[in-house]
C-alpha cells in the first residue's frame, strides 16, 4: 500500500481517476471529495528518496460552483511542459488546466465552461493531438445523446474554442448514446465506445453500446463522418461498455459493465477493426 487516504485534514478522499505519472517517479491523480472546500482535489503522490513512505499533497482544491467546478473525475494528462489537464464532472462541468510552480502553489486556469442543459457534462479523459488541440466527451443532455468535442487553444490572448466534432441521436438513429471517451488511431481518426445505442435490441429500447469510429473531413471546416463498427449484442460479448478504449498496435482494449458468462457480471474484451 503506496497511500492511504483520509477525510481529515483537507488532502481529499474517494479517489476518482486512475494514475498519470510525471517526472522523477511521481503520480497525480483526483478525488472526488474533500480538499480545503470540500469539491474535490488533484494531489499529488511523491516517492520516498530511500525508503520510508509515499507522500501525499494537494496541489489544487476546487472551489465548486461555476467558479472552476467540483468533483474533479478521469484520468489526468500531461503535457511536456509538466502541465495537467482534465475534467470536472458536477454540472456547469468544466475542462481545466494546472499549471505547476516551483515555489508556490500550481495555477489553474479554466479552458471551458460546458452548458449542461445544452451540451452535457465532460466525462471522459481528455487526449492531444499533434497539433495541441485537446479532445473528449460528454454525457446525454436534451435531444443529444452525447457529443465528442474538441477545445482549440488560442493562437494568442483569448480563450479556448469548443468544436462539436459529433452528436450522437440514440434510438431510434442506433448510432450510440453516452460516449466513454476517444482516442486516436494512426490515421488520425477518433474511436471510442458509448455505453448505449445501437441496432440490437436484446437491452432493450437503450440498446447494449457501441464501438464507433469517427473520420475527420477531407477539407477544413468540414463535418466528422461517424460509424458504428460494432454493437454489442448484449450475450457473451458484454453490454454496456463503460470505460475509454485502450489501443495497442492495431487492437482496442475495453470492458463493459454487464453481460458476458452466466453470471453476467461484465467483460473484458478486444477488438480488431
Amino acid at each position: 500500500m503506496l497511500y492511504a487516504f483520509t477525510t481529515s485534514g483537507g488532502y481529499g478522499f474517494t479517489p476518482s481517476s486512475g494514475l498519470t505519472q510525471g517526472s522523477k517517479g511521481v503520480f497525480y491523480g483526483t478525488t472526488f471529495k474533500g480538499g480545503a472546500h470540500k469539491q474535490g482535489v488533484v494531489y499529488r503522490l511523491t516517492p520516498p528518496m530511500g525508503g520510508g513512505a509515499w507522500t501525499e499533497a494537494p496541489i489544487y482544491a476546487f472551489k465548486g460552483g461555476t467558479t472552476d467546478g467540483s468533483e474533479p473525475g478521469n484520468n489526468l494528462i500531461i503535457d511536456n511542459t509538466g502541465s495537467l489537464y482534465g475534467v470536472t464532472l458536477v454540472a456547469p462541468g468544466t475542462a481545466f488546466k494546472l499549471t505547476p510552480s516551483e515555489s508556490g502553489p500550481w495555477t489553474e486556469t479554466i479552458l471551458y465552461t460546458f452548458n449542461p442543459d445544452i451540451e452535457g457534462a465532460p466525462d471522459s479523459s481528455l487526449v492531444f493531438d499533434t497539433t495541441g488541440n485537446l479532445y473528449g466527451a460528454t454525457t446525454s443532455s436534451g435531444s443529444s445523446g452525447g457529443t465528442v468535442f474538441q477545445l482549440t487553444p488560442p493562437t494568442g490572448e483569448g480563450s479556448w474554442t469548443k468544436n462539436t466534432l459529433y452528436s450522437f441521436q440514440g434510438s431510434p438513429a442506433n448510432d450510440g448514446a453516452t460516449p466513454t471517451g476517444a482516442i486516436f488511431d494512426s490515421t488520425g481518426d477518433l474511436w471510442g465506445s458509448t455505453q448505449y445505442g445501437g441496432n440490437n435490441a436484446n437491452c432493450g429500447v437503450t440498446g447494449c453500446g457501441t464501438i464507433f469510429e469517427l473520420t475527420p473531413p477531407s477539407a477544413p471546416g468540414g463535418a466528422w463522418t461517424e460509424q458504428v463498427s460494432y454493437s454489442f449484442l448484449g450475450g457473451t460479448d458484454g453490454e454496456y461498455p463503460d470505460t475509454q478504449l485502450l489501443l495497442l498496435g492495431t487492437t482496442f482494449y475495453g470492458t463493459t459493465a454487464a453481460g458476458g458468462g452466466e453470471a453476467r457480471a461484465g467483460t473484458v474484451f478486444s477488438f480488431v477493426p
